[in-house]
């Protein structure tokens, strides 16, 4: 059970972060077309920022748990899922999503969140 509750609340904290940064882009005014791979590379430095801003907030696992990996692969493909369900309802409201509502830009960006978050915990943590 603590299980399931730690992974609703990584899901919930990298949607937050998605959903911010597509707020953000929305914003910012009309989208222009950019290369998959540098907007992957985004998505991945961006994930890897907003871990660490997340780490910061919460420097210790949650629930008090000892960090495991499952949660580095599980919680990218529930998040991505989502964002992507996200895509495909903007895109039927005419709307033009971004990079973070497609399957592999959230997968990306949630991944890197997920793996600096562990990596922080588990090795940083670890040295102090």
């Amino acid at each position: 059970m603590e299980f399931l509750v730690e992974l609703l609340i990584e899901v919930v904290a990298q949607l937050s972060f998605e959903l911010l940064g597509e707020s953000a882009a929305h914003s910012l005014g009309r989208r222009r077309s950019t290369n998959r791979w540098a907007a992957y590379l985004g998505c991945m430095s961006l994930g890897g920022l907003a871990g660490m801003l997340a780490t910061a907030v919460l420097p210790e696992p949650l629930l008090g748990r000892e960090i495991t990996g499952l949660n580095v692969l599980v919680s990218p493909l529930i998040t991505a899922s989502l964002m992507h369900l996200l895509g495909r309802w903007l895109r039927g409201r005419d709307s033009e999503p971004g990079t973070l509502t497609s399957f592999s830009g959230a997968w990306i960006f949630a991944t890197a969140f997920s793996f600096t978050r562990f990596w922080i915990l588990t090795h940083w943590i670890a040295l102090s």
